[in-house]
């Protein structure tokens, strides 16, 4: 139903911020910016969201990774997103870039990972 369908566009929603807020401190490290800094200038700045303002500090700069969602659960809410949006006839481009880097960071991250491991495997890309 409705419930499930708002549920998996909230995970797809989570899933590119994850991506994308790698992908900004990541380009802040190549511009010479300290991690810490940039992640607190996009928390003060229009690009803050719940993935830079929670998982970020709690789980990723930490290092702890045990924020109780696995690897496994976000690959499959990502893929079912993408059937909901193949099923009602629309593309989603930045999704399908999403549910692309979800799927190519299997190998190194299997599914019992942290879902917020996708964060290095966005650092660690070339």
């Amino acid at each position: 139903g409705t419930g499930h369908a708002a549920k998996l566009v909230s995970n797809l929603l989570m899933a590119q911020h994850l991506i994308t807020t790698a992908e900004a401190l990541k380009l802040g490290r190549a511009a010479g910016i300290d991690p810490k800094q940039m992640l607190a200038a996009v928390n003060v700045g229009s690009g803050r969201s719940g993935a830079s303002e929670i998982c970020f500090p709690n789980w990723v700069m930490t290092g702890t990774y045990d924020s109780g969602f696995s690897m496994g659960l976000m690959r499959k809410d990502v893929r079912l997103a993408m059937t909901l949006a193949e099923r009602a006839g629309i593309r989603l481009l930045l999704g399908e870039a999403a549910a692309e880097q979800w799927e190519a960071s299997t190998a190194a991250h299997p599914d019992s990972s942290d879902f917020n491991r996708i964060a290095d495997h966005v650092r660690d890309a070339p």
